[in-house]
């Protein structure tokens, strides 16, 4: 299960706190709601809850990359997860 809470930072940035798991299943939710957000200024994405993530998701990750996303407050093996996507990234260039 993946819980999404919608925080506004100021008038130019949206923060969502993820808790739970981020799977195939929520994947496409997540990414209409970032884009949707990401249309209207910066969009910071808060881990600190996030237990797990999956392929698809982690795939999801490195397309909302390119676009104004942070990432905060991730585990270290999300850490770890997200770094491996960049090295990829950088080794598909």
């Amino acid at each position: 299960m993946l819980r999404i809470e919608e925080k506004r930072t100021d008038n130019k940035g949206t923060t969502l706190k993820l808790d739970g798991k981020i799977e195939a299943l929520y994947v496409n939710e997540l990414m209409v709601i970032c884009d949707k957000l990401m249309k209207n200024g910066r969009l910071t994405l808060d881990l600190e809850g996030v237990s797990y993530i999956d392929e698809e998701s982690i795939d999801m990750f490195a397309k909302l990359a390119n676009k104004k996303l942070k990432i905060i407050n991730c585990s270290p093996f999300i850490s770890l997860l997200l770094i491996g996507m960049n090295a990829r990234q950088d080794s598909n260039s």
